[in-house]
């Protein structure tokens, strides 16, 4: 071979020696793209989510709001007294509700000493205000406020579906005193499932009104509703709420739509989404 063709290929041997080792550091310098490097990159829709990651993006939802809180002695014994907690909240999400809302409940007492500290939780669905009702423990102390914080929501994605089809209804009720021994008053009444819907359970929260105030409140279920099936209710007090008839009578109706998983394939997505609060 002659002396210039020699000196031609080892030159070329050892550019691409060069070549190669560039592009190995090169690569090597290189960070992995992959759905777990806290970078939004590849075709991802947000930091290591959505795109070709399994894991879904948290949308930006609303965080839940409680309008009214209201304190209800719900009367006196040897033990101590007993009080009933009710507050509104509102989900002003359109299309995500919770399937479990994790709150606090404090009661002061008049010096803003905690007296009686209690956690429970809720469901709430899509654009939803709705009643939440805590009964709780006898307690010695008098309290003079109560105050609700909400801790966690696990949200889910529902469709507008379902507000057309979940057709819960109060047909009638009526409120009168017991003669029954433990009940002072009752008030029982007809819930009507008018959906096509077979649910397993359904919960009424009743709240009696005095001078626009809620003076009383109560709740209870109805187990396996069919449907365009009529269902007996009741609740009952062990002391008279009020005297007489009450002012105004509030009587919500509904269901966890995220407890069923029949409910996630026909009206949501298994999207799920938890948020903590501070």
């Amino acid at each position: 071979m002659q002396r210039p063709v020699k000196q031609s290929l080892i030159g070329l041997v050892f550019l691409a020696i060069i070549v190669l080792l560039f592009l190995g550091l090169r690569l090597l310098s290189t960070p992995i793209v992959t759905c777990f490097d806290n970078i939004q990159n590849q075709n991802e829709a947000g930091v290591d989510c959505g795109g070709i990651c399994a894991k879904l993006c948290t949308p930006s939802l609303a965080p839940l709001k409680i309008k009214d809180t209201w304190l209800i002695n719900a009367g006196s014994t040897a033990a101590g007294v007993s009080y009933d907690v009710l507050f509104r909240v509102t989900n002003s999400n359109p299309n995500f509700g919770s399937g479990s809302t994790v709150y606090q409940l404090n009661l002061y007492d008049q010096t803003g000493v905690v007296v009686s500290a209690q956690s429970g939780d809720f469901y709430i669905l899509p654009g939803q205000t709705k009643y939440v009702y805590f009964a709780l423990p006898t307690i010695k102390t008098i309290a003079t406020r109560a105050e609700v914080k909400i801790l966690s929501a696990d949200w889910q994605l529902a469709s507008n579906d379902f507000s057309q089809n979940l057709r819960l209804v109060v047909k009638n009720y009526d409120y009168h005193l017991s003669t029954q021994p433990g009940r002072a008053a009752e008030l029982s009444g007809t819930m009507r499932n008018d959906s096509d819907l077979a649910l397993e359970q359904v919960d009424l929260v009743v709240v009696l009104f005095e001078n626009g105030v809620p003076v009383a409140a109560n709740q209870t279920g109805v187990r396996t509703s069919s449907p365009k099936q009529d269902n007996g209710f009741l609740v009952f007090w062990q002391t008279p709420p009020v005297s007489g008839t009450p002012e105004r009578v509030d009587i919500e109706v509904g269901t966890n739509i995220f407890q069923d998983a029949n409910f996630i394939r026909r009206y949501g997505q298994p999207e799920k989404f938890q948020q903590f609060y501070p």
